[in-house]
């Protein structure tokens, strides 16, 4: 071993070590105010993309901030704070004894936690690579999520810190909304527009990443959800606010031009319709839905215009059709087809967290570029890497977020606090044609996100759950 690799070790203990020995001066510091160390995480999460994809150029291959410290350090500098936050909430939480949160969600969380870390005793004794184990191919961005959700609900456990967190999500997005839809006017949108950069389709984005889009349809949700449940006593200037992000955030969904985003919103409006099915006029309604479908199908043929096919299914899936059906030969159909080979073949406990599916030099499966660590389905990447076991408890959680928001809107009087419990089970129908059809494992931002959407049930929650 030579000097450098000597002092790369000592640098990657001496962190965590470092951040261990300040937890006491740290939590004795924050204490009651660690909330204001969570603030500024949460406002990076909300600002920066965690994607490159869609970048051409020296771009494509820039680090995004969510990356910086990785080169040395494994972690990112911002999964370190996010660490140091775990860290420190429980250093305080156990110094003052403070009774454990009552929120279903923290048993699939904690045991999938122990899962993900059992995979390192065992890969030790399979001769795997310790970084392999613990690497972001696998579900280490679970793990992180866990870290996230236990610092929410720890942190966030009174009336005041939860409006506060409210009124800085909601103005964060309206901000980002805000600078999404100038950009989309005056300086020709996303930079990182996959349809203009590599298919040639002549389109401008608000915003080409879909974490943008979740987080437009939870803030627009949220402001909706106020202005038609129990917003009378609202300000005419917090109804105006209300107003602009409700607008805003449907316009960075609408002009993404993403079908993910698309479908999560139909699904999310749909849902929003449901709860409020006796404080809407459908009368009043049906224009609004009739005016968005048309916008939809405007939209849509605006994306696909350039396309070389005249049949319909192609134009609108054109990476999985082809003569008028869908064609089970496209990449996405292949890739799930040989991921699912390998999962039948350990079906209960996975491939590890170090595992990749059958290879193969398909045509099909180019882009995978021969390491076949990741598939687009959030769901089957799940049990590919810790089996059934792993995919239950994964999808529990879900289960679980969207149980505790569904028992909130009967049983919350508050309507701040039914619409905060909504914007949650909102986000996480927006996700889930990411979770059945994206990549959102392998990526840091986006299952912090989906860890946000999660845990505002709870939150909304909070004399219960303290």
């Amino acid at each position: 071993m030579n000097t450098i690799q000597i002092l790369y070790y000592l640098v990657f203990l001496a962190v965590p070590l470092l951040l261990g020995l300040t937890l006491p001066i740290s939590a004795v510091l924050a204490g009651r105010y660690a909330r204001y160390f969570v603030y500024p995480y949460l406002a990076v999460l909300i600002f920066f993309t965690g994607s490159t994809y869609g970048l051409v150029g020296d771009e494509a291959t820039d680090t995004t901030i969510y990356s910086r410290g990785s080169g040395r350090l494994f972690f990112g500098f911002v999964n370190l704070y996010l660490y140091w936050l775990g860290l420190m909430v429980l250093f305080d939480s156990l110094w003052n004894k403070y009774q454990a949160p009552k929120a279903g969600i923290r048993i699939f969380l904690f045991l999938f936690s122990l899962l993900f870390l059992a995979h390192v005793p065992v890969g030790l004794y399979l001769d795997e690579r310790f970084f392999m184990i613990i690497h972001g191919s696998g579900v280490l961005n679970v793990f992180n999520m866990t870290v996230l959700v236990y610092v929410m609900l720890r942190v966030f456990r009174d009336q005041k810190s939860v409006n506060e967190l409210v009124l800085l999500f909601l103005a964060c997005v309206l901000a980002r909304c805000l600078w999404g839809l100038f950009r989309y006017v005056f300086l020709d949108g996303d930079p990182a527009n996959y349809y203009a950069n590599v298919q040639q389709i002549a389109v401008k984005l608000a915003f080409f990443d879909i974490n943008e889009s979740v987080l437009a349809g939870m803030a627009a949700f949220l402001a909706a959800w106020r202005l038609v449940d129990g917003s009378e006593g609202d300000s005419s200037n917090r109804r105006l606010f209300y107003w602009v992000i409700a607008i805003a955030g449907v316009l960075v969904i609408l002009l993404s031009f993403r079908r993910t985003a698309w479908l999560g919103l139909v699904a999310a409006g749909l849902v929003f319709i449901y709860w409020h099915r006796h404080r809407i006029s459908f009368i009043k309604l049906a224009p609004i839905l009739g005016l968005t479908l048309i916008t939809l199908g405007i939209f849509w043929s605006e994306r696909f215009q350039f396309s070389a096919s005249d049949d319909l299914l192609a134009r609108l899936f054109p990476d999985m059709a082809s003569g008028g059906s869908v064609s089970l030969q496209s990449g996405r159909f292949v890739e799930l087809e040989l991921a699912l080979a390998s999962i039948f073949r350990n079906p209960i406990l996975g491939m590890g967290t170090w595992g990749e599916y059958t290879s193969s030099s398909r045509a099909e499966v180019a882009f995978h570029g021969g390491r076949f660590f990741y598939m687009h389905s959030g769901f089957l990447h799940v049990w590919l890497k810790t089996g059934l076991i792993g995919l239950v408890l994964f999808s529990g959680a879900l289960l679980a977020s969207t149980y505790s928001a569904l028992r909130a809107q009967s049983e919350l009087d508050s309507p701040e606090m039914r619409a905060l419990a909504g914007a949650g089970i909102i986000g996480l129908v927006m996700f889930l044609p990411n979770l059945f059809f994206g990549t959102p494992i392998i990526e840091y931002r986006t299952m912090q996100i989906l860890g946000l959407a999660l845990v505002l049930p709870y939150l909304a929650r909070y004399k219960a759950a303290y």
